[in-house]
């Protein structure tokens, strides 16, 4: 028989370039919460009280806003991605991602994108 055991991403958040990856995975998703909870997991690898004390974020609070459940506010997931040693950056969308964003066009014709996320 074989064994298996429960993957744990975790196990595989163990140097920058991975959580890099991770991260801007996450991001490509467009779904704030789905990030929220994937940089709970990376916190999670460093020890979220170790990280709660550096960060002078209460561990309970850093639960609840990772949890993939709240609606952290942006500076406080700035705040933990700089705690983190990184930053967020933008890029402008591939020529097919701009084809499926929805664009619409006011009384004077300036076109107006929605966000993916709306």
């Amino acid at each position: 028989m074989v064994k298996t055991r429960e993957f744990d991403i975790q196990n595989y958040l163990n140097d920058p370039e991975s959580i890099i990856y991770f991260l801007n995975a996450a991001l490509e998703a467009n779904d704030a919460h789905f990030f929220a909870q994937a940089l709970g997991e990376v916190v999670k690898s460093e020890g979220m009280t170790k990280f709660a004390q550096r960060s002078g974020i209460p561990r309970e609070s850093l639960y609840q806003i990772l949890s993939g459940k709240g609606n952290p506010r942006l500076d406080t997931l700035m705040r933990v991605l700089d705690n983190l040693g990184f930053t967020l950056s933008l890029r402008p969308l591939e020529e097919n991602e701009e084809e499926t964003s929805k664009d619409h066009k006011n009384k004077e014709g300036i076109v107006h994108r929605e966000p993916a996320y709306a």
